[in-house]
């Protein structure tokens, strides 16, 4: 409803600006019995401005705080954060893990993860990747409860000078 108040007052303030461009003396405020002083009109358009930079923050929000997956019967909230938090701490685990992190989405009612991993020097990659994927998966799984969670790995095999400062 604030959204639709919005935009009608838009509309009256974007027909007046139009009218004044033209050097036409047309003000649709006259019919609604309000101030046809420039002032005020300018007032009121800063305050219009003020609503909708205040709609679209609450509109546009920090989307990444909380993972909506809906079923059949209602709906699981979960932190993303903290399901995040969880997996790249699942990763970190393992012995040939330096660095683990993860990021979590829900496309389409099921979740989707990518897990970076930055891996000891001659760790092997190939074997490494899809196991903690399979141990992310099933953790998402088992978190959200939709079977077809998909976790995708991107592992990296360090090399001797870059471990210094990843270690800590």
């Amino acid at each position: 409803m604030l959204l639709l108040g919005g935009g009608v007052a838009l509309l009256l303030v974007a027909a007046r600006l139009v009218a004044a461009a033209f050097d036409c003396g047309f003000s649709p405020f006259a019919y609604l019995d309000l101030p046809e002083g420039y002032g005020w009109q300018a007032v009121i358009f800063g305050g219009l401005v003020a609503a909708c930079v205040a709609l679209l923050a609450l509109a546009g929000g920090t989307p990444r705080d909380e993972l909506w997956l809906a079923g059949p019967r209602g709906g699981v909230l979960m932190s993303g954060p903290a399901v995040e938090e969880m997996l790249s701490d699942q990763a970190r685990e393992h012995p040939d893990v330096v660095r683990a992190s993860a990021d979590v989405r829900v496309r389409r009612g099921r979740p989707k993860g990518v897990l970076n991993l930055e891996l000891r020097p001659l760790a092997d990659r190939d074997a490494l990747g899809p196991e903690l994927g399979a141990v992310a998966r099933a953790s998402l799984v088992r978190l959200s409860g939709v079977d077809d969670a998909e976790v995708k790995v991107r592992a990296r095999v360090l090399n001797v000078r870059q471990l210094p400062g990843r270690l800590s």
